[in-house]
């Protein structure tokens, strides 16, 4: 498996779902979601990358969906998950609370996995 960090305007989109209502959790969450994904392209690779806040300018929300936030997580969930303790992360928790909450994938763009 290769891995790879995901773009500020793909975690920015996410967040801004998840948070639509509240700008400061949404940039919390954010990096925390850009964290956890550079944590995981460093242990995988063995690098040392730093984090920089996410730039929350970046949010293409009202251009997506939930569908797609989902579709987007989905790939954040995919490039995050090299450590160990992954599955007691707010990645793995955020994904399946999405999914639970019945966002419709099926009218996700077609091929949308990275912006």
């Amino acid at each position: 498996m290769s891995a790879f960090i995901c773009s500020d305007k793909h975690i920015a989109t996410v967040a801004s779902h998840v948070f639509s209502l509240d700008p400061k959790a949404a940039q919390r969450f954010a990096d925390e979601l850009k964290r956890e994904n550079i944590r995981s392209v460093n242990c995988r690779y063995k690098e040392r990358t730093r984090f920089k806040p996410v730039d929350m300018t970046q949010s293409a929300h009202t251009e997506y969906t939930m569908a797609d936030a989902v579709r987007l997580l989905e790939c954040l969930d995919y490039q995050s998950c090299e450590c160990y303790d992954y599955d007691q992360t707010r990645i793995a928790c955020a994904l399946g609370l999405l999914i639970a909450r019945g966002a419709n994938t099926s009218i996700v763009k077609k091929g949308l996995w990275s912006i």
